[in-house]
């Protein structure tokens, strides 16, 4: 029988902001009554994801994660001991991607928009609860996208100015806003990452919940251009602290998240033509043991999950369905097929990943943009071929169907005895604004393939 299984930038430099040195931020945050600590923007680059004890939490090693570092709270000489990011790469001078918070502190990013991209989020999290023995991951409020910032600002946002705030009480993100307004900025730039407060335990110490932010940043219009903006982000972060303690005021409430499900599923000829394509490929296996399995959805709802002790690193704009566990022999691959979901308008983009059971590690991927055509050659007079996918993951492709990725034998890659499975995504569905159904999509297989016979 299959065993299954689940599965969520490090590079700073100069920044850019409203102002070249962004003083009239810091001005206008100080006027307003707050201590201002500065931090840094990130991306993961996932160097720790080897070491012994590495979580990494089915990373996509084709999109990596943004994250804020901040330095601690004013008064304090360290963040305590709670980095749930740590494998994610190293961060320097004293700032930590995972804190706590109090509930009248803010985080405050603010720069430039990335290139255009099919999607991009940020999002707050819950790391780490005490004495829980492993990170819930939760997210804390509906996700902040792209087609959200559209929507609030009546434009889109790539590459163009733009502000978040990261705040629990809304008297506190309102001085912020004031503060950001005074140094030049336009409302419809700043953006909010709202903490649901009846979630969370905000303070400095035990047993205050740890946080991190999450960026999602995927697929570039222009690969040049978002690697550039990948190595070099032109993004400051600070930590803003008013000057006295405040009382709760108004804390952020229980959201109200977008609902699921378009009512428009993926047409019954895509499910046809997936199972023609099976067929097709297992007719070429000859005497090799194979087993063809449909992958199974995984979904964790946004902030009801907290309460469960793991969230699997959710957000409301991505859905996922996971392959069987397998270990990769020399002579066996996995085979993918499913169906191209940004292609039929039921994802901003969609990707699968090859991901190690223990750690998480994500390896190797295939985006949307890569899939298109490769399921032709298995249904050349078939119309809908574009819209499906095949995917080959071997030691050694000579002889495999193509696209075919090869994986050795040590990490970063897939050691013999370890085991992975393939994580198939789908990202925010455009006509609802939030992740696609299992109900409205065609499963994808996975097609384990083993040793020819002696």
């Amino acid at each position: 029988m299959p065993v299954w299984t689940f599965a969520l930038f490090a590079s700073c430099g100069s920044v850019a902001s409203k102002s070249d040195n962004a003083r009239a931020e810091l001005d206008a945050l100080e006027d307003a009554g707050f201590v201002v600590g500065e931090g840094r923007f990130t991306f993961s680059d996932m160097s720790g994801c080897c070491d012994a004890d590495a979580r990494c939490f089915g990373n996509n090693p084709v999109t990596p994660y943004g994250t804020v570092a901040i330095p601690p709270s004013p008064g304090r000489d360290a963040e305590p001991a709670l980095d749930v990011v740590r494998h994610w790469g190293p961060v320097e001078g004293g700032l930590s991607r995972t804190y706590r918070l109090r509930h009248d502190e803010a985080l405050v990013t603010f720069g430039s928009m990335p290139p255009r991209a099919r999607y991009f989020s940020l999002q707050s999290y819950l790391g780490e609860r005490v004495p829980q023995e492993r990170p819930v991951l939760g997210s804390l409020g509906p996700a902040l996208n792209h087609l959200v910032m559209e929507s609030e600002r009546g434009e889109p946002a790539w590459g163009k100015p733009v502000a978040f705030v990261t705040s629990m009480d809304a008297s506190v993100e309102a001085d912020v806003r004031a503060a950001l307004i005074e140094a030049g900025w336009s409302s419809r730039q700043i953006h909010a990452d709202r903490i649901t407060a009846a979630a969370v335990r905000p303070g400095l110490d035990e047993p205050a919940d740890s946080f991190f932010v999450a960026v999602r940043l995927a697929i570039f219009d222009d690969p040049a251009a978002g690697a550039a903006y990948e190595a070099d982000p032109p993004l400051r972060v600070l930590r803003v602290t008013p000057e006295a303690p405040r009382e709760w005021a108004e804390p952020w409430p229980w959201p109200a998240l977008p609902a699921r499900g378009s009512g428009e599923p993926e047409p019954e000829a895509l499910l046809e033509a997936r199972n023609e394509v099976v067929q097709a490929i297992t007719a070429t296996l000859g005497e090799r043991p194979r087993l063809a399995v449909p992958s199974f959805a995984y979904w964790a709802e946004t902030l009801e999950c907290i309460d469960n002790g793991y969230c699997a690193g959710d957000v409301r704009d991505r859905f996922t369905s996971n392959s069987p566990l397998f270990t990769l022999g020399l002579d066996e691959a996995v085979i993918s097929v499913g169906v191209n979901h940004e292609r039929l308008g039921k994802a901003s983009y969609s990707s699968a990943t090859v991901q190690t059971e223990a750690e998480g590690r994500g390896m190797v991927s295939l985006t949307s943009d890569e899939m298109v055509g490769t399921a032709r050659q298995w249904l050349p007079d078939n119309p809908v071929a574009d819209d499906l996918f095949v995917w080959t993951v071997a030691r050694d492709c000579d002889g495999w169907p193509e696209p075919c990725t090869e994986l050795g034998t040590a990490c970063p890659e897939l050691p013999l005895a370890a085991r992975a499975n393939v994580l198939f995504r789908a990202y925010l569905e455009p006509s609802t604004g939030a992740a696609p159904i299992a109900s409205e999509l065609v499963k994808e297989v996975a097609i384990k393939v083993g040793a020819a016979p002696e």
